[in-house]
């Protein structure tokens, strides 16, 4: 438990596409940098067994969230799960889906068994073909599942496709990301298969709402719309109450939020496709294609350039 935790305390250093730990958290924000200490672990992706997980970090644990994506997959045991204020009981085969800057706590039963599944929107979008998380019903929209029931015959489908995840992760192979990329896809299709299209009903909190409200803003106007003015102007709220719900969700701004869609979308096209980098600005919006320059370096601490450069060397 001691190593797990104790890489909690990672500080934020300059500007990434990382969330931290605020000095006083309330509720603790944990990134998925601390997840690296895993043997197999990759910079925006871990999948583990979730009774070695339980194991290391202790079978309950109180209200905490997440920089990423958690899908938590129950083959047996028990307990509770709470999350955003709704608690579930754990009634296996049953699937959890999170989206980052959900609020959740659970208390596992020591017979606790299952996958748990974390990864990055970067991660998830950094790749040649066009992917749309918002066309799934479960991360972005606002009415959207966050507990599957399912049962020992619908589950397997979306077990074998996790058991292939991890034997996957755990190999050191090339194109590793890639297959990885393409089973989440293929995870995510069968677990919509078991959901009925009507989510459990759960209370949602209004600050949750708005901000999920947000995030499929951003995902729809990114290119377009960048200042944070005008997507408070969309939501009729001021600037300053959007940013400090922000701030109270996920521990960023709503320009944190917005730079780091923008920055996603430009690794992608930078590292999947022959565009030159005027293009790629134009395609993003900057009509200033020095200033695109210099946005890029500032929040990656690399020139384009230099990131296509990285990002075409094999892995």
């Amino acid at each position: 438990m001691s190593t797990f935790i104790s890489k909690l305390s990672i500080a934020k250093t300059g500007k990434t596409l990382h969330t931290y730990f605020l000095k006083k958290p309330s509720p603790p924000f944990y990134s998925i940098e601390t997840f690296r200490s895993r043997k197999h672990a990759l910079e925006h992706f871990d999948i583990i067994h979730l009774k070695n997980d339980m194991q290391e970090i202790g079978f309950s644990l109180k209200a905490h969230a997440h920089d990423c994506y958690m899908i938590v997959v129950v083959t047996s045991g028990g307990g509770t799960h709470t999350i955003d204020g709704e608690t579930y009981k754990v009634e296996p085969p049953c699937i959890f889906l999170l989206s980052p800057g959900q609020i959740h706590s659970y208390e596992f039963t020591t017979d606790i068994e299952g996958f748990a599944v974390y990864y990055t929107v970067d991660f998830y979008l950094h790749y040649a073909r066009e992917r749309h998380l918002d066309r799934t019903p479960f991360f972005h929209s606002i009415e959207r599942p966050t507990f599957i029931r399912a049962n020992t015959r619908t589950i397997k489908p979306v077990l074998s496709t996790l058991e292939e995840m991890l034997s996957e992760f755990t190999q050191d192979v090339n194109g590793k990301e890639d297959v990885l990329r393409n089973l989440i896809d293929i995870l995510l299709i069968r677990i919509n298969r078991l959901w009925s299209g009507k989510p459990v009903a759960t209370r949602k909190t209004s600050t949750m709402v708005q901000v999920r409200k947000l995030i499929e803003l951003i995902e729809k106007h990114y290119k377009k719309i960048k200042t944070p003015g005008e997507y408070a102007l969309m939501m009729s709220l001021s600037p300053n109450h959007l940013n400090t719900l922000c701030k109270k969700t996920l521990n960023r701004t709503v320009t944190e939020l917005i730079h780091e869609r923008i920055i996603v979308e430009a690794k992608r096209q930078l590292a999947y496709s022959d565009w030159g980098l005027k293009k790629i600005a134009d395609n993003l919006g900057f009509r200033d294609y020095s200033y695109f320059l210099r946005f890029f370096k500032k929040n990656t601490g690399m020139t384009p350039d230099d990131f296509r450069v990285k990002s075409n060397k094999p892995r």
